[in-house]
Protein backbone atom coordinates (compact mmCIF):
# COMPACT_ATOMS: atom_id res chain seq x y z
CA UNK A 1 0.00 0.00 0.00
CA UNK A 2 2.77 2.37 0.92
CA UNK A 3 4.59 1.48 -2.29
CA UNK A 4 1.55 2.46 -4.39
CA UNK A 5 1.37 5.77 -2.54
CA UNK A 6 5.06 6.42 -3.29
CA UNK A 7 4.51 5.49 -6.94
CA UNK A 8 1.61 7.95 -7.19
CA UNK A 9 3.67 10.69 -5.55
CA UNK A 10 6.52 9.95 -7.93
CA UNK A 11 4.18 10.04 -10.94
CA UNK A 12 2.67 13.29 -9.67
CA UNK A 13 6.07 14.94 -9.27
CA UNK A 14 7.15 13.67 -12.70
CA UNK A 15 3.98 15.14 -14.24
CA UNK A 16 4.64 18.45 -12.50
CA UNK A 17 8.20 18.51 -13.88
CA UNK A 18 6.89 17.71 -17.37
CA UNK A 19 4.33 20.52 -17.09
CA UNK A 20 7.00 23.01 -16.00
CA UNK A 21 9.25 21.97 -18.90
CA UNK A 22 6.38 22.38 -21.36
CA UNK A 23 5.51 25.79 -19.93
CA UNK A 24 9.14 26.95 -20.13
CA UNK A 25 9.40 25.74 -23.74
CA UNK A 26 6.18 27.53 -24.73
CA UNK A 27 7.33 30.74 -23.04
CA UNK A 28 10.64 30.58 -24.90
CA UNK A 29 8.83 30.09 -28.22
CA UNK A 30 6.45 32.97 -27.48
CA UNK A 31 9.35 35.25 -26.53
CA UNK A 32 11.25 34.32 -29.69
CA UNK A 33 8.18 34.98 -31.82
CA UNK A 34 7.62 38.35 -30.12
CA UNK A 35 11.25 39.36 -30.69
CA UNK A 36 11.05 38.29 -34.36
CA UNK A 37 7.87 40.29 -34.96
CA UNK A 38 9.34 43.30 -33.17
CA UNK A 39 12.52 43.25 -35.27
CA UNK A 40 10.53 42.71 -38.47
CA UNK A 41 8.33 45.72 -37.70
CA UNK A 42 11.39 47.85 -36.98
CA UNK A 43 13.02 46.75 -40.25
CA UNK A 44 9.85 47.57 -42.19
CA UNK A 45 9.68 51.00 -40.57
CA UNK A 46 13.28 51.73 -41.54
CA UNK A 47 12.70 50.45 -45.07
CA UNK A 48 9.72 52.76 -45.65
CA UNK A 49 11.59 55.64 -47.29
CA UNK A 50 10.45 57.89 -50.16
CA UNK A 51 12.97 56.18 -52.44
CA UNK A 52 11.58 52.75 -51.57
CA UNK A 53 8.00 53.95 -52.12
CA UNK A 54 9.02 55.34 -55.51
CA UNK A 55 10.63 52.02 -56.42
CA UNK A 56 7.48 50.09 -55.42
CA UNK A 57 5.34 52.54 -57.42
CA UNK A 58 7.46 52.09 -60.54
CA UNK A 59 7.57 48.30 -60.11
CA UNK A 60 3.79 48.12 -59.80
CA UNK A 61 3.39 50.14 -62.99
CA UNK A 62 5.96 47.97 -64.78
CA UNK A 63 4.15 44.78 -63.73
CA UNK A 64 0.96 45.93 -65.43
CA UNK A 65 0.43 43.53 -68.33
CA UNK A 66 -2.31 45.56 -70.00
CA UNK A 67 -1.45 47.61 -73.06
CA UNK A 68 -3.63 50.58 -73.93
CA UNK A 69 -3.86 52.26 -77.31
CA UNK A 70 -5.44 55.58 -78.09
CA UNK A 71 -5.11 59.34 -78.04
CA UNK A 72 -6.38 59.99 -74.52
CA UNK A 73 -4.24 57.65 -72.45
CA UNK A 74 -3.20 59.17 -69.12
CA UNK A 75 0.48 59.92 -68.87
CA UNK A 76 0.75 58.22 -65.52
CA UNK A 77 3.99 56.45 -66.31
CA UNK A 78 5.69 59.51 -67.71
CA UNK A 79 4.19 62.02 -65.27
CA UNK A 80 5.85 61.66 -61.88
CA UNK A 81 3.85 64.54 -60.38
CA UNK A 82 1.35 62.02 -59.04
CA UNK A 83 4.10 60.21 -57.18
CA UNK A 84 5.71 63.44 -56.01
CA UNK A 85 2.41 64.66 -54.56
CA UNK A 86 2.02 61.36 -52.74
CA UNK A 87 5.55 61.45 -51.36
CA UNK A 88 5.16 65.06 -50.24
CA UNK A 89 2.09 64.06 -48.24
CA UNK A 90 3.99 61.30 -46.39
CA UNK A 91 5.60 62.64 -43.21
CA UNK A 92 9.35 62.25 -43.40
CA UNK A 93 11.60 61.42 -40.49
CA UNK A 94 15.31 61.96 -40.36
CA UNK A 95 16.86 58.47 -40.28
CA UNK A 96 20.02 59.81 -38.64
CA UNK A 97 18.08 60.17 -35.37
CA UNK A 98 17.55 56.42 -35.08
Amino acid sequence: MEQKLMEKDSAKSQQQIDNEMFLARERALADANYYRVLKEAEANRLKLTPEYLELRFIESIANNSKIFFGDKIPNMIMDQRLLKNYLDAVPRKDHSEM
